[in-house]
This record gives C-alpha cells, structure tokens and sequence, in this order.
C-alpha cells in the first residue's frame, strides 16, 4: 500500500509538473484564500485537540497502570510469604492481621506514588 502510494505521488507530481494534463480539479478545493485559511485552522484545532486527549488518556492509563502494579507486588509478596511459611515449616506470617495491614499499606503506597507521579507530571 506504501508503495502503491508512493508510486502515485510521483505520478501526480509528474502530470503536475508537465502541464499537459487537463484535469478538473473541482473535487478538492475550489475556494479562495480566506476558505483555505478557515479549513486549515479547522483542521489544526482539531489535530491539537486530539493531540492533547490522546495525551490525556495516556496518562490516565499509566496512573492506573502505576497503582495497579503497586496493588499487584504486594499481592505478590504476600503469597511468597505465605509460600515460604508452608515450604520452610515456620511462622512466616503471624496472622491475617498482617496480611491484610500488609495490603492496606501496599494499597496506600500504590496510591501516593500515582498521586506523586501526577502532580510530578502537571
């Protein structure tokens, strides 16, 4: 498809250049300077706005992707130790007390990091 493109880029710059073709080009543009202006400026604000959203949504999307992982690691650790205490045979874990302090902080420092990498970013 590049190529097909490319290929007929050269061509139309070829037609273009020799002057013998008589095309009509009433189907591209026909307006004056003002209009091309107005169209251009159309599609400048557009191509920013989109732009800016795009940029937007990526970093929506890697604050969530930062405080889920944070989440995840520390789901993560839990079960090691919990892994660790049932292959070694010893109290690695004292109680679900732990366990789930152990999640609310993970959960808490998942947090704080989006949060910080946020302002960080603004």
């Amino acid at each position: 498809m590049a190529v097909a493109a490319t290929a007929l880029a050269f061509i139309m710059l070829s037609l273009d250049r020799s002057g013998n073709a008589d095309i009509n080009y009433w189907w591209i543009y026909t307006g004056g300077a003002d209009g091309a202006r107005s169209l251009l400026e159309a599609v400048a604000g557009s191509m920013v706005s989109v732009a800016a959203t795009a940029f937007s949504i990526t970093i929506v999307a890697l604050q969530l992707a930062a405080s889920n992982f944070g989440i995840a690691i520390g789901a993560v650790w839990e079960v090691i130790e919990w892994s660790a205490g049932k292959i070694l045979s010893t109290e690695v874990i004292g109680s679900l007390d732990d366990t789930i302090i152990d999640l609310i902080m993970d959960s808490l420092g998942a947090g704080l990091a989006a949060l910080i990498s946020l302002w960080a970013l603004q």
